[in-house]
């Protein structure tokens, strides 16, 4: 739902300051920064037991620092069509949901930089699971959230591995390729792909009590 603009500027800024880890009580790692915009990239190096998995837990949401602080700032600008297709389908009665595997940080910044965070009746991190989709109990958060079967859920993917694990895991899916990506062989076709939001609402209505994004 959400994209980056580089021509516009940086919109998403993940910054450390004086970071630091602990594994079984120890200390592995102190006095880590570093400042990330969109488009780049940071490397993490080291030898065996110095603390590259637990500084990359931290800085996915999946264990808290000992010490320091990480912050996420600015977000994606969503695709035009979002708001109102969304607005469409809460106007309809369909209940939203947004689940992703973008820490719960970093779903508030996106949603609140597009304004869009009322039109959800739950925003999940799968930080909740301690697993990232498409890993099934990611998938399952969105079944206990709505507290539907999976077969009343329409799950909506940006991704192709996304919309593929969504549909293993028994959502009826809708693949909304903005990139018309070439379609991934991975067993599991979606059972709608469209290009923009429009294809989703359309397979929404009036037919789905509830839809995950």
């Amino acid at each position: 739902m959400v994209r980056a603009r580089p021509e516009s500027g940086v919109l998403m800024r993940l910054t450390a300051e004086n970071l630091r880890g602990e594994r079984g009580g120890e200390q592995v790692f102190q006095g880590v920064r570093f400042d990330v915009g969109d488009g780049e990239a940071l490397v993490i190096t080291g030898p065996n037991g110095s603390g590259k998995s637990t500084l990359l837990r931290i800085v996915a949401g999946l264990l808290p620092s000992s010490g320091g602080a990480i912050r996420l700032e600015g977000g994606g600008e969503a695709w035009p069509d979002v708001a109102s297709a969304l607005q469409r389908l809460r106007e309809a009665g369909i209940r939203l949901g947004f689940l992703s595997n973008m820490t719960e940080q970093m779903l508030a910044a996106n949603i609140a930089h597009n304004g869009i965070g009322d039109l959800f009746e739950c925003v999940i991190s799968t930080d909740r699971a301690q697993a990232f989709k498409p890993a099934p109990q990611a998938y399952q958060l969105g079944v206990d959230a709505f507290g539907l079967p999976k077969e009343n859920i329409a799950f909506a993917a940006f991704a192709g591995w996304d919309a593929a694990g969504a549909k293993w895991f028994g959502y009826p899916t809708v693949w909304v390729n903005r990139l018309d990506a070439t379609a991934e062989r991975l067993g599991a076709a979606p059972d709608k792909m469209t290009q923009d939001m429009g294809g989703l609402v359309a397979f929404a209505l009036p037919s789905r009590s509830s839809i995950a994004k």
